[in-house]
């Protein structure tokens, strides 16, 4: 079966479909950078890395589920300066004055994904010698 740039799914009979998705993190992301050099195309090693996830369900159950930490599924966050609160920001606690010129707004948040049967997924890595 051949994808190109038109298609980015294929169906099979047997009601499989796989989904191909270009992830720009293995090519501009923190791991990519510090990846070596593939010595033909000068791309970095990590641009090569492939990872296929099953993400069917068994018995009406995800094998694919996300996992948050407890207490920290989103926390915001807001450091006063000299100007006004953003709308719907509580102003409790944020009558001293700062030598900051602006205020900051932060929203962290942790997120990972856990599988049911990791067995059904694939991870390949790059080995170029």
């Amino acid at each position: 079966m051949y994808i190109d740039g038109f298609f980015h799914k294929a169906y099979f009979i047997g009601g499989y479909e796989v989904e191909v998705l270009h992830n720009r993190l293995f090519d501009y992301g923190v791991r990519a950078v510090k990846s070596p050099k593939h010595p033909v195309t000068n791309l970095p090693l990590e641009s090569y890395r492939m990872v296929f996830l099953d993400e069917s369900a068994d018995a009406a159950e995800s094998n694919l589920t996300y996992v948050y930490e407890e207490g920290r599924e989103v926390m915001d966050g807001l450091v006063q300066g000299l100007t006004n609160n953003p709308k719907g920001m509580p102003a409790k606690g944020m009558s001293i004055v700062t030598p900051r010129q602006v205020s900051s707004y932060h929203r962290i948040g942790t997120c990972g994904i856990c599988f049911k049967n990791p067995s059904r997924s694939l991870h390949l890595v790059p080995a170029f010698g």
